[in-house]
Formats: structure tokens, C-alpha cells, sequence
């Protein structure tokens, strides 16, 4: 899988479920060149605010949709003792784990994170090296929750 490493998470963070297809792929669009603008290289996935989805979306987005199934609930709890903890409570191989990169108690679990994972054997990877090491063919219309 080629990619750009970045994902594109629409480009006002609507719910692309409560949208109609014409609202949906402005989203997108949108989205996707206010990144190649700013970075010379258009998204190659996206990842839908809150996860939400429903046969609209998933007829109107022409990317790989990726999903997790790990919510650490950064955004939720700030609280870096909680997020360390739903990693290690939950984690296996190929799991996608969800974090927010605004709230500086992300940031410092992802310093006691990495580590203990990488102490554990686990690799850390972007989606696509992830879906590419497990051979998982991506495609656009479809969503996708780990790499298992």
C-alpha cells in the first residue's frame, strides 16, 4: 500500500453519517486538498469523526476508511494514567489504537506507551505499514478496524 502517512479526517469534523452524499464528498474534498496544500501529498485514508458510518458514507467515500479498536478516550478523560492503562489492558496484535495529538496527557502517555509496547515486541507503525505487513488489500468504500 502506498501512502502518504496522513489520514484525512474530513474537513470541518462532521459526522458524516447525519450528511447527505453531496455534503459528504465536499467533506472530503475539501478535506483532502486543504492537506495536499499544505503538505504537497493528498491523504490516501480517512478516518470518520466518532466512527460513524452508514450506507451514504460508505457509497460517497472513495478512500479506505479506518476505523480502531482501541479507544484509548484520550479526549475524554486527559488523564495519562488512563490512557496508558486501556492500552495495556486491551492491546493485541494488530490492534489500531486511537489518540488525539492536541492534549498534552496524550502526548505523555504516548512516551510510557511506545516504550512498553516496543518492551513487549509490538512494532509501531502507520495503518498503512500495518495493513500492508498483515496483506490486507485496502480499498476505497470500505472501513477497517484493526489489521487482524
Amino acid at each position: 500500500v502506498a501512502s502518504s502517512g496522513f489520514h484525512m479526517h474530513t474537513y470541518e469534523h462532521k459526522y458524516l453519517n447525519k450528511l447527505n452524499a453531496e455534503q459528504i464528498q465536499y467533506q472530503i474534498n475539501r478535506g483532502s486538498e486543504a492537506i495536499q496544500a499544505a503538505s504537497g501529498v493528498a491523504p490516501a485514508t480517512v478516518r470518520l469523526p466518532g466512527g460513524n458510518k452508514n450506507a451514504t458514507v460508505l457509497e460517497n467515500v472513495n478512500a479506505p476508511m479506518i476505523m480502531w479498536s482501541i479507544d484509548t478516550l484520550d479526549w475524554k478523560t486527559r488523564n495519562t494514567k488512563k490512557i496508558f492503562r486501556e492500552v495495556r489492558k486491551e492491546v493485541k496484535d494488530g490492534d489500531i489504537i486511537l489518540m488525539h495529538d492536541i492534549y498534552s496527557t496524550t502526548a505523555d502517555a504516548v512516551e510510557k506507551v511506545v516504550p512498553w509496547l516496543q518492551n513487549k515486541g509490538y512494532d509501531i507503525l502507520t495503518v498503512s505499514e500495518l495493513l500492508e505487513r498483515k496483506g490486507k488489500n485496502i480499498e476505497g468504500g470500505s472501513a477497517y478496524l484493526n489489521g487482524r
